[in-house]
């Protein structure tokens, strides 16, 4: 299934590589038993784009989590790491 859409975030077009900026319209396409996404900018979609409302003034979503500092990271493998050996041991 396709349908067209104002981009939230930056994406790349998948078929020239173009930035799809954020409010640009966009072509996402969908296929069934596939979880990936494809996306075409309007050249690359062809035909008519449709007039689609602007996007709202919502703040764009997060596309990744927020890093973590390395140390506490790294506390919660080595206490990890003990709890299993001392199961180990026991």
């Amino acid at each position: 299934m396709s349908t067209w859409s104002r981009a939230v975030v930056a994406h790349l077009c998948g078929r020239c590589g173009h930035v799809i900026a954020v409010g640009e319209p966009m072509l996402t396409i969908t296929l069934s038993g596939v979880t990936r996404t494809l996306r075409r900018c309007g050249p690359c979609a062809g035909g008519e784009m449709p007039d689609l409302p602007p996007l709202s003034n919502a703040p764009p979503q997060r596309r990744t989590k927020r890093m973590e500092p390395m140390r506490v990271v790294a506390s919660r493998v080595v206490s990890d790491v003990k709890a299993r050996q001392w199961k180990e041991s026991a």
